[in-house]
């Protein structure tokens, strides 16, 4: 009697045949991409460059081909081979395909590394990105096949400002704007080439031009120059987190116009939409998070978690549906802008602090 393997008992897929391929620019490599991708097929992947937020982008971007597909992360640094080797030959009892991304290869032992190439010249049925800041010459050596490995670390300077500038390009363009090159040119420049500052300050744009299509340099002075507009974003943000008494005392005193209303609303409805997917995250025993939130800092992100570990498990929720009612109200019926923020923030709190 033939006895069936522990994934025989799932839909197999064909192995990539491809030799090793190395790529050092990023249009490179979605071209391959483009041209050699398909879903049918296991695929083995690496990217390697010094900027956490910028892999994760190029990750997802392939995560993205994976139709209905598993995703499992593992941390090189917290696990071992075994580990590994066990979910990539695990088959999946909801989905014909699982895809591993392996974090932090660049902190893997020398005898991970070593486990890993060893399987990996010889075994091919399954899925594995390799993510991190380099990966060891003798492991390059010892895979010779199947390997599509995108290299940052070498990139030209004029290449990553390009490479940049267009993902900016498309950030904005999610929001239903659109960016202006001096003012795409003037991020890169002036924010240290930093991906993560130049979303976070994108971030502050949007809600600052809600009104309009276009970001401009003109936009990017003027919320740059005015303490007023950071002082806002802080009064948000604090409104939100529900961590400063002297935040809520001071909301409870400021005298709104419509456009600072409307800019306050704007702002809320930001924090609190990611305020409520990381609730529901957590709720779902989620244990990758931060993956779900390409746009934020890691530093951000653990500022959100922090904040929200003391407040009801649905205090996000139901606080954007009062956030709701109040743009309905303003929209429908003629109420004072400053009548309606008090009860707003009343309304926050209130759910905030409920049950302590």
């Amino acid at each position: 009697m033939k006895v069936l393997s522990k994934r025989s008992s799932f839909t197999m897929v064909k192995p990539y045949k491809a030799c090793r391929v190395k790529l050092q620019t990023y249009q490179a490599f979605k071209q391959h991409l483009k041209q050699h991708f398909d879903d049918t097929t296991d695929h083995f992947f690496a990217v390697l460059g010094m900027d956490f937020y910028e892999r994760e982008i190029i990750i997802k971007e392939i995560l993205a081909n994976f139709k209905s597909a598993r995703i499992v992360y593992i941390d090189a640094l917290e696990s071992n081979f075994a580990t590994l080797r066990s979910e990539l030959e695990s088959g999946d009892l909801f989905s014909e395909k699982k895809v591993v991304v392996l974090k932090s290869i660049e902190k893997a032992s020398k005898t991970f590394i070593k486990d890993l190439s060893a399987y990996c010249e010889v075994a091919s049925t399954y899925s594995l990105i390799l993510d991190g800041e380099k990966l060891e010459k003798s492991f390059y050596d010892k895979v010779t096949k199947r390997l599509v490995a995108l290299d940052l670390t070498k990139e030209k300077p004029w290449d990553r400002k390009a490479r940049i500038i267009s993902w900016l390009g498309f950030f904005v363009k999610r929001d239903g704007k659109q960016l202006s090159p001096d003012l795409a040119d003037h991020l890169y420049e002036s924010s240290e080439k930093q991906l993560s500052i130049m979303i976070q300050e994108l971030n502050k744009l949007i809600c600052y031009t809600k009104g309009s299509e276009n970001i401009t340099l003109a936009d990017f002075k003027e919320i740059s120059s005015s303490q007023a507009q950071e002082k806002l974003w802080n009064l948000s943000e604090g409104l939100v987190f529900q961590n400063n008494k002297k935040c809520f005392e001071e909301a409870v005193c400021k005298k709104l116009d419509a456009q600072t209303f409307h800019q306050l609303l704007a702002q809320l409805r930001y924090h609190l939409q990611i305020a409520a997917k990381i609730q529901a995250l957590k709720q779902s025993g989620d244990t990758a998070m931060l993956s779900h939130f390409p746009r934020l800092l890691p530093k951000t992100f653990d500022k959100y978690e922090r904040a929200l570990t003391s407040m009801p498990q649905d205090y996000a929720t139901n606080a954007l549906m009062s956030l709701f009612d109040a743009e309905a109200k303003a929209k429908s019926i003629s109420v004072d802008e400053n009548v309606l923020f008090l009860e707003l923030i009343t309304k926050m709190h209130t759910r905030a602090t409920a049950g302590r």
